[in-house]
């Protein structure tokens, strides 16, 4: 399965019930990060119980083709499903997910965070064709992206926020999401629970953006992302 960039908000809130088995991959590591722990979450009641979690790096995996498989058998002993959570490139983790896919994952699921991994490569195809498997694409956020996490983080803390202050957070940060996540939880401390933040308390608490535009014009300019590198300069210069 194949999740489409309109879909994505939704399939983490409510994850099919036949999926057991969720590849995030792209250029911004942040996302995959982000939305690794947010659906490892959903599966585990405690992501650092070692009796039901299995982490495994990709130098693991890539050194026993069986490792995700047999992790993905291994009884979980104080939650419903054991939950297997991959983190390498790509190339690292191919042969033994395609192992894993080849055995019955009913008591498991399989979250594999991919770096280095564009969506040609043969590990996002083969997610994106199984059955009980999706892929999920993290790339740079867009402008809306950036809106969205910051209504999310002002409405968690009942944060009241003006129209031009939001709209500099958003000129402000870059692309990454890990960092503008960051920053706008900064400015979350800032204001405080049920506080406001004006334009001129954007402007301080975040004041000179450069090293993250910097950061983004680098990152774009190195993927070949023309849209995102005018982006990038636009905010520099």
């Amino acid at each position: 399965m194949k999740v489409a960039t309109r879909q994505i908000k939704g399939f983490l809130s409510a994850i099919p019930q036949n999926i057991n088995a969720v590849l995030l991959h792209g250029n911004d590591l942040g996302m995959i990060s982000e939305y690794g722990a947010k659906i490892a979450g959903q599966v585990a009641p405690d992501i650092d119980d070692v009796f039901s979690v299995t982490r495994l790096s990709g130098e693991q995996v890539s050194g026993d083709p069986a490792l995700i498989g047999d992790s993905a058998q291994s009884i979980a002993m104080t939650a419903e499903r054991r939950l297997v959570w991959v983190r390498g490139k790509g190339t690292e983790l191919l042969s033994s997910c395609k192992t894993a896919f080849s055995q019955s994952l009913d008591s498991a699921f399989i979250v594999v965070e991919a770096t280095d991994t564009t969506s040609r490569h043969a590990l996002v195809k083969l997610f994106e064709n199984a059955d009980h498997a999706a892929a999920v694409g993290c790339y740079a956020d867009s402008a809306a992206d950036l809106g969205a996490v910051l209504k999310e983080i002002t409405t968690r803390d009942g944060i009241s926020i003006d129209r031009d202050a939001a709209a500099l957070v958003i000129q402000r940060l870059g692309s990454d999401r890990a960092a503008s996540r960051q920053e706008m939880e900064k400015l979350a401390l800032l204001a405080g629970p049920g506080g406001s933040l004006g334009y001129d308390d954007v402007a301080a608490a975040l004041g000179d953006s450069g090293a993250l535009t910097t950061t983004d014009i680098a990152m774009a300019a190195a993927d070949g992302q023309i849209d995102r590198l005018q982006h990038g300069l636009g905010k520099a210069w």
